[in-house]
């Protein structure tokens, strides 16, 4: 009899946990539909004391749909940006990528909301995926999911940089993932291999890159679907842009250069919270570099430092104001610099981006 009513308390227990949700640190996270639950897969799972606004007990707080929406670049500083501006008093940052209009539409608009941050009406709710940017039928999704609710579409936020270096630090990432025998790049011994391997294999996908591109372009789905060539694909970041540009306004659309991001957080972090109509709380006095790291660190309550995570920046350091540029041979910058040029002349014509990056790439220096 004592064994029936533990496990009567057991099954009310785990039915309660379910519908009301979980608690965590002493983060109780509630929902009022019990067939949506609560997600657990790290958007929530670790408030601190410094995310005062994840308390879902202050006034007149509920889960909203994005005002500003993180689009990408991968590997560009997505993860730098969301870290500074979650120290914005009037932005509430998902602490995940929830990759919901991407992988999990399905699931439904509660679902999503599930894994964002609490905010009132005073407040901006932030979340980012980078690989919205590169996934077709995001922003249709977006429209939709915005018009059900009622509301204007969000703000974009997108970070770019060195298409080179982006790539070098895809693959790395990926090498260090997936181990030297196994997954896509298993087969490459080094990015320089899979650079001559990538090259060629693009080559008799599509026609050669000329400053038209669009006839490239009308080929970019076909190289998308090929794995192993997406390290560079996802650096042509006006082929994916422009497909944006189709659905919004491009005055919602807030271009972020992730090399300065490293460089000069301060100086783009106040551009940044101007172009979206933010009240400029973080500039360069907020900004500390760590030598150790080789990037920048936030402050924040005037003594406190926050600090990007250990597996960041492995790639992307900062030295003498500069990041780091990959050990590449001659020949092999040289290809991928004429590769990404007419790209990059491309995204210069259609949002005026004025990057070192994007100079040292269309002025090449013979001499390098």
């Amino acid at each position: 009899m004592r064994r029936k009513i533990v496990g009567a308390i057991i099954t009310v227990s785990a039915i309660t946990f379910a519908i009301l949700g979980y608690s965590n640190m002493g983060y109780t996270v509630k929902s009022s539909n019990p067939v949506i639950k609560v997600a657990v897969d790290g958007c929530l799972r670790t408030p601190t004391s410094t995310m005062l606004g994840y308390s879902p007990t202050r006034k007149g707080v509920r889960k909203r749909l994005p005002h500003i929406i993180g689009i990408g670049s991968k590997k560009c500083g997505t993860g730098a940006f969301r870290h500074f501006l979650r120290f914005h008093s009037k932005v509430q940052v998902s602490l995940c990528e929830p990759h919901f209009f991407d992988d999990s539409y399905n699931k439904g608009t509660e679902y999503y909301k599930s894994l964002l941050p609490w905010s009132n009406t005073s407040e901006y709710t932030f979340e980012k995926t980078p690989k919205y940017i590169v996934t077709g039928g995001v922003p249709k999704r977006i429209i939709s999911t915005y018009e059900k609710e009622g509301l204007p579409t969000p703000k974009f936020v997108l970070v770019v940089c060195d298409p080179v270096q982006r790539a070098f630090s895809d693959f790395s990432k990926a090498k260090r993932n997936t181990g030297y025998k196994t997954g896509v790049v298993g087969q490459f011994q080094n990015f320089e291999e899979y650079v001559e391997y990538a090259l060629n294999k693009i080559r008799t996908l599509a026609p050669p890159v000329t400053e038209d591109v669009h006839a490239f372009y009308s080929h970019m789905k076909e190289l998308e679907s090929k794995i192993e060539l997406r390290f560079l694909t996802r650096g042509i970041y006006s082929y994916f842009l422009e497909n944006w540009y189709q659905y919004f306004p491009r005055k919602d659309f807030v271009i972020v250069d992730g090399d300065r991001l490293l460089t000069e957080p301060g100086e783009v972090m106040v551009k940044a919270q101007e172009q979206l109509g933010l009240e400029v709380e973080i500039g360069p006095e907020n900004f500390i570099f760590n030598r150790e790291k080789g990037f920048y660190c936030i402050k924040y309550n005037n003594t406190n430092t926050s600090c990007l995570s250990p597996a960041k920046g492995r790639t992307r350091t900062v030295k003498n104001g500069t990041v780091l540029q990959p050990k590449l041979s001659k020949e092999t910058r040289r290809r991928l610099d004429e590769f990404y040029r007419p790209f990059l002349e491309r995204f210069t014509h259609v949002t005026s981006a004025k990057a070192n990056w994007v100079q040292r790439l269309l002025h090449i220096d013979p001499s390098r």
